[in-house]
């Protein structure tokens, strides 16, 4: 055998401990060791990836920890550490933990990447909450498992979004067109909607419905504006468990002109909100609000003024 061929077989068989990858915003991040180990996750649904996937890697997450029931209880024991809210998550308390990467979603920490790289912290990107579709959601799951070694894995769930997709749309096509406006409660802070160009939208306008909305991402739009619509549905999106009664009478001072008003919270909430795994489920949430009006225990209520 000459040296050639005995060199690759070595290469075979001793482990990577060093691999480049470019992440979903274009960066250049080497992970050291490959896999990594040691994992923070600065979004709840990048902490739902990394769990599915391997939950055994991850070192950190942010608040909420709502979901999976193991990494609650892992957090509660103290054997995976909450660096923060996903908002604003602590860069001293990320480096503390010595991850070998850190999961990031441009929608929420990209304004960070200096400071966690100045850190000496291993940032990996995904589009994430500037995801304009759902294809791009499995994208990046794919992304993060070929980042963590377990990307059969993550193409798995990635068929599984799109297969439940495809079974919504399905139902669908037997429906009526419906317009639909959908809302972020409560609305103290301000109206925000889903616009147009995002995994939400994505999903909604693949059922058979039309937002009302035109307007990119996740706008500001105005009383004015809302008293002005003729949806046939408003979606009220909203965490936790909220007073139902005031988020359906708050939102029929806003559009009075509807017939429906579904409001999704919860864990539903969660499931549609989130750019990760579980977005496999949304499709049938959303259908059920878009078109059947059924209540759902993990968290949908429709009520119909008329």
């Amino acid at each position: 055998m000459n040296k050639k061929a005995i060199t690759l077989i070595l290469l075979f068989l001793v482990p990577l401990w060093s691999l480049t990858f470019v992440d979903r915003m274009g960066y250049r991040v080497d992970v050291n060791p490959y896999p990594p180990k040691r994992v923070v996750a600065l979004t709840p649904a990048l902490s739902e990836a990394v769990c599915l996937l391997n939950c055994s890697k991850l070192v950190g997450t942010v608040e909420p920890v709502t979901y999976p029931p193991e990494l609650e209880e892992l957090v509660k024991e103290g054997k995976v550490k909450v660096v923060g809210y996903f908002w604003n998550p602590n860069v001293e308390a990320i480096a503390s933990l010595s991850p070998d990467l850190v999961l990031a979603d441009a929608g929420s920490d990209l304004r960070m990447r200096d400071h966690l790289i100045s850190a000496g912290l291993k940032v990996f990107f995904v589009k994430g909450g500037v995801c304009e579709s759902v294809k791009c959601v499995e994208e990046d799951l794919v992304a993060v498992g070929k980042a963590l070694g377990e990307e059969e894995e993550a193409r798995k769930v990635a068929g599984w979004i799109e297969g439940n997709l495809t079974l919504a749309q399905g139902v669908a096509k037997l429906m009526p067109v419906v317009k639909y406006v959908a809302l972020f409660y409560p609305y103290k802070w301000g109206i925000y909607a889903v616009g147009e160009n995002n995994f939400i939208s994505s999903v909604a306008d693949s059922l058979n419905a039309v937002n009302l909305i035109k307007n990119k991402g996740w706008p500001r739009v105005s009383e004015e504006k809302l008293a002005t619509l003729r949806p046939d549905v408003v979606i009220v999106l909203t965490s936790g468990r909220p007073d139902l009664g005031d988020a359906v009478n708050s939102t029929l001072k806003l559009v009075p002109e509807v017939k429906w008003v579904c409001v999704i919270y919860a864990e539903a909430a969660d499931v549609v909100e989130r750019p990760g795994p579980r977005l496999s489920e949304a499709p049938l949430i959303l259908l059920n609000a878009l078109h059947l009006h059924l209540a759902d225990s993990r968290g949908v209520y429709c009520y119909s003024p008329r």
